[in-house]
């Protein structure tokens, strides 16, 4: 039986510079400035703004949606969370699994799109690393690092609009003209990632014979608490201690949280699970990785 449980979440001044963040730039700069075919450049557009590459590149902007020219691959399992707690509707997107303390490879294939004009020249982007959970808390955000090879083209490009002290980078990969293929981005997530599931998301954006052109396709990542456990009726002290977990009890999902030492609990599955405890009260619990 699978148990998804939450881990601790950012601290009140991460959480506020967060919400910021969110609110100023919901995607992230990627502008491409050519002056030939094979030229890539970032003007002050790209580099300077909170804007996304859609604003420039996109409908809404000077250029034009060329769709079927990205799509996600490496996964075949679909989410859909109906309302994300962000207020978006996204349907059944691809979705990634990954535990805490693992590194996942996110692919994206650049397909030939029949809505490309001749000539195509374009960078790929990754994005929304600062975005937080969209089921079970806006309070959970990604603890990650860059786990790319060497030499594999990502390069990390911070965005200067957001607050000061809030790391807050992109990453983009140059491609070849009308270059396809599939490309991996390998994100490692850190312990202390809170089990969530992350509205994550690949780009593109460059110029063809017709003028500008941009397409993105949003995916999941699902950040998922290990399969401690088998059994309903478990006894926590036996079953955390050789995994390194304490197992924490609150009355509420928002704490305040305590080491709970002793006794059964049954559990629902859920993230934030129900438990019962001896004499029928109920408390929610959480694992805990110190």
């Amino acid at each position: 039986m699978k148990t998804l449980l939450p881990i601790t979440a950012p601290s009140a001044t991460r959480r506020q510079q967060r919400v910021r963040l969110g609110l100023a730039s919901l995607g992230l700069a990627l502008g491409v400035g050519l002056t030939s075919p094979n030229l890539h450049a970032y003007p002050n557009s790209a580099t300077t703004t909170g804007n996304s590459c859609s604003v420039c590149h996109g409908p809404n902007g000077s250029g034009r949606s060329v769709p079927g020219l990205l799509a996600i691959t490496g996964t075949t399992k679909l989410t859909d969370l109906g309302k994300q707690l962000g207020g978006q509707t996204r349907g059944p997107l691809k979705t990634f699994d990954v535990l805490p303390g693992n590194e996942v490879d996110l692919s994206v294939q650049v397909l030939p799109a029949a809505g490309l004009a001749g000539a195509a020249t374009y960078s790929l982007q990754f994005k929304r690393l600062e975005m937080s959970g969209q089921k079970y808390s806006t309070n959970n955000f990604l603890t990650w690092a860059d786990a790319n090879p060497a030499g594999s083209g990502w390069v990390k490009r911070d965005n200067p609009s957001v607050p000061a002290g809030v790391t807050d980078p992109y990453f983009t990969k140059d491609l070849a003209q009308n270059e396809t293929g599939t490309f991996t981005f390998r994100l490692a997530v850190q312990n202390q990632t809170p089990v969530d599931v992350y509205d994550l998301e690949f780009a593109i954006a460059g110029v063809d014979d017709n003028g500008m052109i941009y397409y993105d396709r949003h995916f999941y990542l699902a950040v998922i608490a290990p399969e401690l456990l088998t059994d309903q009726a478990v006894t926590w002290s036996e079953a955390l201690s050789a995994a390194g977990y304490v197992l924490q009890v609150a009355d509420s999902p928002e704490g305040p949280w305590q080491n709970y030492t002793g006794g059964t609990a049954v559990i629902d599955g859920s993230n934030v699970a129900l438990m019962h405890v001896s004499g029928g009260s109920k408390k929610f619990f959480r694992l805990y990785k110190p």
